[in-house]
């Protein structure tokens, strides 16, 4: 590139004009980051392409005034390639080299003088300035390896520093991993112990549950004493869910979202029937349905409300959801099941309810987000008895623990006692005796008469002991 011819135009700028000095200054625009390039540039020899570029003399000036600097090959001139040279001179250079160069004509007088009739005065004189100066020049050469020695030095150390920093950061990273392998075996071993540990358990448990009769989703019916089957009831086994409202957008009774751990437990199949109901109503004498209690204005004999009568058949149909009963009625129903069976039969706690109603779901519905279609007896539901009445139990397809209509045809009454935010009540069961008249109980997964928002698994509602309601009936647990 040396060798070539060169041509080269480095311009302030094109057709437009140029500033000629900058305020402060006696520089132009142009001229102050052509100097400020000269001296800024890292090597000490460049070539103006490289002076041009890299030092973005285009973008400095024309990013303070309105002109763009150029650099061209000018044409029809000879260029051939080559490029310009610059080399920076160190002022030391430059005053070593002016010293030498006086020395070398001292010593070129001295020999002229020495052949003429100089006095040896004079010429002792230049000899003594020459030995001086040479002695400047080496002198200053020392000082200048010196330096460059301390520079080394400390370059090294600095690098020793940096050596020994990255292997103690190495070391620590070792240290580290270390550290996490060990805590990762750990970690390992105790889910393994702990899965051990689970199996047994989960093995003792089944055969304990094998002893006792439990069969997961095994139906069955308890004989009551004069030899008659009880209502149907399926085997719910174990687990823990998410108790609450996963989906979002339901109440602010339905929070917070919490872990349930519910032992197994039998439920229901479907809700009580009007025909079982009222088998303890004969057997009993007591607890009678409001619309078939005696003086009731909502008897459907003798009363004068059409409450319960616009339900039509659908309310004395031996085999659809009793309603029109208490919390109390309810409670003394399970009472005298218990009596007749031998087992322990009660309503199931809110926690209990609305794990065998997910029946592992997280969705809003145990089939999904979407009500659909003929899926439950809802206003709204899409089956033929939606906002008219109960519809027959088991008349929709059960959920994956084999419970029917867990959603909609009538609410289901609790025995925990209700409170607007989850407080632990929910896994609790308040026996009748401790029940206060004025309490409220957990009711849940609406009825036939109710929009399909309140058919959602995490939907609750409340009611008193003594409230009777057209849409409210209940299913039974057994522990």
């Amino acid at each position: 590139m040396l060798e070539k011819p060169a041509r080269i135009l480095i311009s302030s700028g094109g057709n437009e004009p140029v500033r000629d000095t900058v305020r402060g200054g006696s520089h132009s625009i142009f001229a102050k980051v052509f100097i400020e390039g000269l001296t800024g540039i890292g090597e000490n020899v460049f070539t103006s392409d490289e002076l041009f570029h890299s030092q973005k003399m285009r973008e400095r000036v024309s990013g303070q005034v309105e002109q763009t600097p150029e650099f061209k090959m000018i044409r029809s001139s000879g260029h051939d390639g080559g490029d310009f040279v610059f080399r920076r001179v160190d002022r030391r250079e430059e005053e070593r080299a002016k010293k030498l160069a006086k020395i070398a004509r001292l010593k070129a007088d001295k020999s002229r003088y020495e052949t003429s009739n100089v006095e040896d005065g004079e010429l002792v004189h230049l000899e003594e300035e020459a030995s001086m100066l040479e002695a400047e020049v080496a002198e200053a050469r020392r000082r200048e390896e010196v330096l460059e020695l301390d520079r080394l030095e400390e370059e090294a150390k600095k690098l020793e520093a940096e050596v020994a920093e990255a292997k103690r950061r190495e070391e620590a990273l070792k240290l580290a991993q270390e550290a996490k392998k060990r805590r990762l075996r750990e970690e390992v071993e105790t889910l393994r112990r702990q899965k051990a540990e689970s199996a047994h358990r989960q093995a003792e448990l089944e055969r304990a549950e094998a002893g006792s009769g439990f069969v997961k989703g095994k139906v069955f019916r308890d004989r009551l004493r004069d030899g008659s089957q009880g209502p149907k009831m399926v085997w719910i086994p174990a687990g823990s869910f998410r108790m609450g409202d996963l989906q979002g957008g339901g109440d602010s009774d339905e929070k917070a979202l919490h872990q349930v751990s519910v032992k197994r437990f039998a439920m229901g199949t479907h809700e009580i029937t009007v025909g079982e109901y009222l088998r303890f109503v004969r057997a009993t004498g007591r607890h009678a349905p409001e619309w078939q209690e005696a003086g009731s204005k909502y008897n459907i004999q003798t009363g004068t409300e059409d409450h319960y009568k616009r339900m039509g058949s659908a309310l004395t149909n031996a085999n659809h959801p009793i309603v029109g009963i208490s919390w109390n009625d309810a409670t003394a129903y399970a009472g005298w099941l218990t009596q007749q069976t031998g087992q322990q039969y009660r309503l199931p706690t809110e926690a209990q309810w609305e794990y065998a109603a997910r029946a592992g779901s997280t969705t809003k519905y145990w089939w999904g987000n979407n009500i659909g279609s003929n899926k439950a007896n809802c206003d709204g539901c899409g089956s033929q008895w939606d906002d008219k009445s109960t519809a027959p139990v088991g008349s929709f397809q059960p959920n994956p623990f084999g419970l029917y209509d867990a959603v909609g045809n009538v609410w289901e009454l609790t025995c925990s006692e209700y409170e607007n935010r989850y407080n632990g009540k929910e896994k609790r069961c308040l026996s009748n005796n401790r029940a206060k008249s004025e309490g409220r109980f957990a009711v849940r997964g609406g009825s036939w008469d109710n929009v399909a928002r309140w058919a959602r698994t995490a939907s609750r509602s409340y009611g008193a002991r003594t409230n009777r309601l057209r849409g409210g009936g209940f299913r039974l647990a057994r522990i």
